[in-house]
C-alpha cells in the first residue's frame, strides 16, 4: 500500500518534528526524501523529492553501509557519524539515528532519521587527539632523557667515589707512614681529610638513592635532627673559622626519614644560614619548632641578608639565585635539593623573608610516632 507522509505527522506530530532542536527527515523505502523539518532544511537546503544519497552526498548510487537501509533490514535504530560536504555551511560532521517506520501490519513504510551537526565536539577531538599525541611524543623524550641522566649520574657517581678513595688510602698511607714525624696539626689536618671523605662518599650514595626513589619511598627510620644539625653546625665552624655565629638549637626536633639526606638537606639549610650571615655584627642562627594550623613546623630562620617576598617563587628552582646572593658562594641547587628531599618524605618547605631582615624557612616531615 502507499503512504502518504500526512498519515505519519497527523494531529500535530508536526509540531514536535518541527520544534526539535535535531534535524530530522524521513525517507521511503526507496531513500526518496518525504519530509525535513526546518532545522534539517537549515542545515542541507530543501531536498524534499531527491534521494537522500543524491541530495546529501552528490552520488548517483546508494552509500556503501547505508545506516538507514541497516536500519530497515535490522529492524531496530541504527547509529552513525559521518560527514558531508554539501551542507549550507560545508564541510559538517553529524551524528546520524536513523530508524524504521512501520504500518499497522508490521511493513516498513518510510525511514525517519535524527541528524546532530557535531563538527565542533569532532574538532575539539581531534585538537585533544593531537595534543594527547604531542603529550605522548614529549613524556617518551623525557623518559629518554632521564635515563640518560640516571645513567650519567651513575658514571659519574663512580668516577667521584674513586677520587674519593684514592685521597682516603692516600691520606690513609701518609698518616701511618709519617704519623710519629707529624705534629698535631698535621694529624688534625689529616684526620679531616679522611673524615671528609668519607662523608663525601656517604653524600653521594645518598644522592643517588635520592634520584632513585624521586617522590616516596625513602627509608623511615626514627632521626634526631638536633644531633644532625649540631654535627653541621660544627661542620660549618671550621669551615668558617672566622665567621662566628650564635646557633641556637630548639627541643623536640625529631622526624622519620632517611638519616643521611635529612642531613643533606639540614646542610643546606644551615650552610645557607650561615652564608647569609656574614655581613652581620651579630650573626644568629636557630632551629627549632614552631606551631602552625596544629601542626609542629620545623624552622630555620636567621637574621641575616634576607630577601624579597616577590622573588620568593624562585627559591626552590634549580641555579636561580635571588637578588643580593652577589658575592656569596653557592651552585644554585642547594634549596632545590632540600625541596627534593622533603617532598621524597612526603612533606613540605616555604621561606620568608625581607631584605636586610634575614630569612626563615618552614618544612613539615614525618615525625615519631605519627
Amino acid at each position: 500500500m502507499s503512504w502518504q507522509v500526512d498519515q505519519f505527522v497527523k494531529g500535530g506530530a508536526v509540531a514536535v518534528l518541527e520544534a526539535l532542536g535535531d534535524a530530522i527527515s524521513i525517507q521511503d523505502p526507496d531513500l526518496k526524501i518525504l519530509y525535513q523539518n526546518p532545522r534539517h532544511i537549515q542545515m542541507m537546503g530543501n531536498q524534499l523529492g531527491k534521494y537522500c544519497y543524491e541530495a546529501y552526498q552528490n552520488r548517483d548510487t546508494v552509500c556503501p553501509g547505508c545506516h538507514l537501509l541497516v536500519a530497515f533490514r535490522e529492524r531496530k535504530t541504527s547509529r552513525r557519524i559521518t560527514s558531508t560536504t554539501h551542507s549550507s555551511r560545508g564541510t559538517i560532521h553529524v551524528e546520524i539515528i536513523a530508524s524504521p517506520l512501520v504500518d499497522e501490519n508490521g511493513t516498513i513504510v518510510a525511514g525517519i532519521e535524527a541528524v546532530r551537526d557535531i563538527t565542533e565536539r569532532k574538532l575539539m577531538e581531534e585538537r585533544l587527539q593531537a595534543i594527547t599525541s604531542d603529550l605522548e611524543q614529549k613524556a617518551w623524550k623525557l623518559m629518554a632523557a632521564n635515563k640518560e641522566l640516571e645513567s650519567f649520574s651513575y658514571t659519574l657517581s663512580h668516577d667521584m667515589k674513586n677520587y674519593i678513595s684514592r685521597i682516603s688510602l692516600a691520606s690513609d698511607a701518609l698518616t701511618n707512614i709519617a704519623s710519629s714525624s707529624l705534629d698535631t696539626a698535621s694529624l688534625y689536618l689529616l684526620n679531616n681529610i679522611t673524615e671528609a671523605c668519607s662523608a663525601m662518599e656517604e653524600m653521594v650514595e645518598a644522592i643517588l638513592r635520592l634520584s632513585a626513589t624521586g617522590q616516596g619511598g625513602v627509608a623511615q627510620d626514627d632521626v634526631d635532627l638536633g644531633r644532625l644539625a649540631e654535627e653541621v653546625s660544627m661542620e660549618l665552624r671550621c669551615q668558617y673559622p672566622d665567621h662566628p655565629v650564635e646557633f641556637f638549637l630548639g627541643s623536640g626536633l625529631t622526624a622519620r626519614g632517611d638519616r643521611q639526606l635529612l642531613k643533606i638537606m639540614l646542610r643546606n639549610l644551615l650552610g645557607n644560614a650561615w652564608k647569609y650571615t656574614a655581613g652581620v655584627a651579630e650573626p644568629t642562627v636557630s632551629f627549632t619548632t614552631e606551631a602552625h594550623d596544629g601542626k609542629v613546623v620545623f624552622v630555620v630562620r636567621d637574621n641575616g641578608a634576607g630577601f624579597d617576598m616577590g622573588e620568593a617563587g624562585n627559591l626552590f628552582k634549580p641555579f636561580s639565585r635571588l637578588s643580593g646572593s652577589e658575592g656569596v658562594a653557592g651552585s644554585g641547587i642547594g634549596l632545590a635539593t632540600v625541596r627534593k628531599i622533603i617532598l621524597s618524605h612526603g612533606g613540605d618547605i616555604w621561606g620568608e623573608g625581607a631584605p636586610g631582615k634575614g630569612a626563615a624557612f618552614y618544612f613539615i616531615l614525618p615525625r615519631q610516632g605519627g
